[in-house]
């Protein structure tokens, strides 16, 4: 089926996902949510609508009007399986843009992963940006005394912010590495016989567990410069890739 803007709000007010064609398996929707969850519990409102591949993006996104959206607080993603566009969060067109090509997959993953991964992606963006409009104002009243205890106090806030946007660059560099691990994991155990529910529910735990570090790092960016925490989730990156070996060997039998 086609979506056309009148499917689309009326999907979006009552769903989210709003998965019309039904492309999402129930495991990747409850992905989907859960991440949803995860990012409104930050303070950051994420609607996502699937379509159909061909479907005309950038109209659909104009739902966003009807649908009184706030450009600061909520976040529109529109995807058609293969392609997305975006709006809100405070991002501009060229900003949002950028970061949903970053976001694209460069090999097969699951339609629930690729969405998780965008969102991701558009939340760091978001985050950093109420970082960098954080200023501190002086009264001009202090003389050269607080001039210089403001120089000082800026130039920390300024290295703070350094070490949290790289901390931030490690996260998603390590999360990217290690979700790619999961859904590979996931996708071969598809394709066994009978399912592998044993495997995937091993894979589902990891995954849980790198949820988690994400969650800490986030909430400290700092975090994400530790050797540890990062070591954490490639720990946990080595675990379901041994865990995909399993099921290659399983295929082959």
């Amino acid at each position: 089926m086609s979506v056309t803007i009148e499917i689309a709000t009326a999907e979006l007010r009552t769903e989210n996902p709003a998965d019309p064609g039904h492309h999402l398996k129930p495991g990747g929707r409850d992905e989907v949510s859960a991440e949803i969850e995860r990012l409104r519990s930050r303070g950051a409102v994420a609607h996502v609508l699937v379509v159909d591949r061909g479907d005309p993006l950038a109209h659909i996104l104009t739902a966003w009007d009807a649908l009184g959206y706030d450009a600061d607080h909520d976040l529109l993603l529109v995807y058609d399986t293969h392609d997305w566009v975006g709006r809100g969060w405070g991002l501009d067109d060229a900003k949002i843009t950028r970061v949903l090509d970053e976001a694209r997959p460069h090999q097969r993953t699951t339609y629930a992963h690729a969405l998780v991964g965008a969102l991701q992606r558009l939340a760091d963006a978001r985050f950093a940006r109420k970082d960098d409009s954080v200023s501190l104002v002086w009264p001009i009243t202090g003389g050269v005394g607080i001039a210089a205890l403001g120089a000082v106090i800026g130039l920390a806030i300024r290295r703070r912010h350094r070490i949290a946007e790289e901390g931030l660059a490690n996260l998603g560099e390590a999360r990217a590495s290690a979700e790619r691990a999961y859904s590979e994991v996931m996708l071969a155990s598809e394709e066994l016989p009978g399912g592998a529910a044993e495997l995937q529910l091993r894979a589902a735990e990891l995954k849980k567990r790198i949820d988690d570090v994400v969650r800490r790092v986030e909430a400290d960016p700092a975090r994400g410069t530790d050797p540890v925490e990062i070591g954490r989730l490639r720990q946990l990156e080595n675990e379901l890739a041994a865990l995909h070996s399993t099921v290659l060997q399983k295929e082959k039998r």
